[in-house]
């Protein structure tokens, strides 16, 4: 028998995910919640990096090569 079984939710679980590690670590008292939204938030911005580093990686290098003459 098929059952329909309704998996939309998992795509929010994976992209929440840093999110969620950072709130297991604040509730065993490590960091607090201000370092949860910041190291999941930088989590997507180095994600973000990356991406955009193997999609144009000549860009990428120019823009730091420039970045770094200012």
């Amino acid at each position: 028998m098929d059952k329909d079984i309704d998996v939309h939710w998992i795509g929010w679980v994976v992209v929440l995910l840093p999110y969620e590690i950072g709130i297991l670590f604040m509730l065993f008292g490590a960091i607090t919640f201000g370092q949860v939204l910041f190291f999941g938030t930088l989590f997507y911005a180095l994600l973000w990096a990356i991406v955009a580093f193997f999609r144009n990686p000549k860009d990428v290098i120019l823009l730091l090569i420039i970045g770094s003459k200012l």
